[in-house]
């Protein structure tokens, strides 16, 4: 087993629902006693991978030829294309908790506590616009560049 373009070493692999082994610093892992000729159902522990790992899929079903192998990819990707962004209103206050968002070409978002936001579908350049009480809105604007070490937190700046 393989992974595409992230290291994420010690993920739980698991042949039929059983640990198998956990994946070395490259998340590759040699699974043997595979049944040849017949479904061999190979999963990943998804909380295992760091926060910004995206695994196209969790489960893969191999079926290995008598005396041979498979390499499985489950398709993991890094450097994902979320972060936790955080806003300040015009007077450097923080934005309500509940507050509905939408990333302008993408999706919606809801503001937490501490006026953070967890933001999916980002680009290198993006407008967000958040609905406010009494019928008002802001708006702002703010870079973004994955990384592919930890989960990007970056501060989306002031919400006019």
């Amino acid at each position: 087993m393989r992974s595409s373009t992230l290291e994420h070493p010690a993920s739980g692999v698991y042949v039929e629902n059983r640990l198998s082994g956990r994946t070395d610093r490259y998340g590759r892992l040699l699974v043997s006693d595979l049944r040849s000729n017949q479904d061999n159902k190979i999963a990943i522990e998804p909380d295992d991978l760091p926060v910004n790992a995206t695994p196209d899929r969790t489960e893969v079903v191999a079926v290995p030829a008598r005396h041979g192998g498979r390499v499985v990819d489950f398709g993991i990707a890094g450097g994902s294309d979320a972060a936790i962004v955080t806003f300040h209103d015009a007077a450097g206050g923080i934005l309500p908790p509940g507050a509905a968002g939408e990333l302008q070409g993408g999706g919606t978002f809801v503001v937490g506590y501490d006026s953070q936001a967890y933001i999916t579908g980002l680009k290198a350049e993006n407008v967000i616009i958040v609905a406010l009480d009494g019928g008002r809105a802001c708006r702002a604007e703010f870079a973004f560049a994955p990384t592919v070490a930890a989960q990007p937190a970056i501060d989306g700046g002031t919400c006019l």
